[in-house]
């Protein structure tokens, strides 16, 4: 989750934990981290965790930097600190500006692998609507969706 999206949906955020899904920290502003400072980094990271913590309890969260890019400094910091990324490695492409359709239709051609960490984004209505369509296909296909384990408090 994006800090600034937890402290505008808090209900929404108490929503996913009610249901039992994991937190993750998005950074606070979804800003790529490419050009920013190591602080700066640190701060969107750390700011997200204070905000999560107040709905689950946990001091830190896996993380997913916005647009992927890591860099050397936070893979450093986060070996030395025993913290854990969240990478995908499958990419829905549902941020590209094409009819739901045409997502479904590449996503029944290429499905996701098993063991995939599937990314998409809330940000438009194309991976709910596409989801609506293809999770009772793949469930019918005997696909299995399991959450990822919790980092180490």
């Amino acid at each position: 989750l994006v800090g600034q999206k937890i402290e505008r949906y808090p209900k929404l955020v108490e929503r996913i934990v009610a249901e039992g899904h994991m937190l993750g920290n998005h950074s606070y502003s979804h800003w790529s981290f490419k050009r920013m400072t190591t602080r700066k980094k640190l701060n969107e990271i750390h700011s997200t965790d204070a905000l999560l913590s107040a709905f689950d309890g946990r001091l830190h969260h896996r993380m997913r930097p916005p647009h992927g890019y890591v860099g050397a400094d936070l893979l450093c910091y986060f070996a030395m600190h025993r913290r854990s990324f969240v990478y995908w490695s499958y990419d829905s492409l549902d941020y590209q500006d094409h009819p739901t359709r045409v997502m479904v239709d590449r996503l029944r051609a290429d499905p996701p692998s098993p063991g995939d960490i599937v990314l998409m984004h809330d940000d438009s209505d194309r991976a709910r609507d596409a989801l609506a369509v293809l999770l009772p296909e793949w469930l019918r296909d005997g696909h299995a969706f399991r959450a990822l384990p919790q980092e180490a408090r």
